[in-house]
């Protein structure tokens, strides 16, 4: 349909959205603590929780792929620049005043509550 923005998942237009600095924070602790890289961990309820990698897609571990140990955009501008916005580092899972918002990095969407 028009204006559907490519959604494939029965989802519409404004339901998605970057993650807060604080949102990647949380999504991010375990996989620190495990020493991830990416900074991602397996996402199924009940499952030991472990470090994700990308053949975890086809053994039905996780729901995501092609993630990149590198810059993730988040939603959240950093106060005293403003022109610059947080990003985690998907790399180490630092998360932290990254680039210019005119700089290239990756982005993440999300959708649910806000935080």
């Amino acid at each position: 349909a028009a204006y559907d923005c490519g959604l494939s998942d029965g989802s519409s237009p404004g339901e998605w959205r970057l993650p807060s600095a604080a949102e990647w924070q949380v999504m991010v602790a375990d996989a620190v603590g495990l020493g991830c890289s990416p900074t991602i961990t397996s996402d199924l309820a009940g499952v030991i929780l472990t470090c994700w990698t990308a053949g975890c897609n086809t053994l039905g571990l996780c729901a995501f792929s092609d993630v990149q140990p590198a810059d993730y955009w988040s939603s959240s501008s950093f106060v005293s620049v403003p022109t610059f916005a947080w990003n985690v580092d998907m790399g180490d899972g630092d998360v932290g005043p990254g680039s210019g918002k005119n700089a290239s990095s990756f982005v993440w969407p999300v959708r649910g509550g806000q935080w």
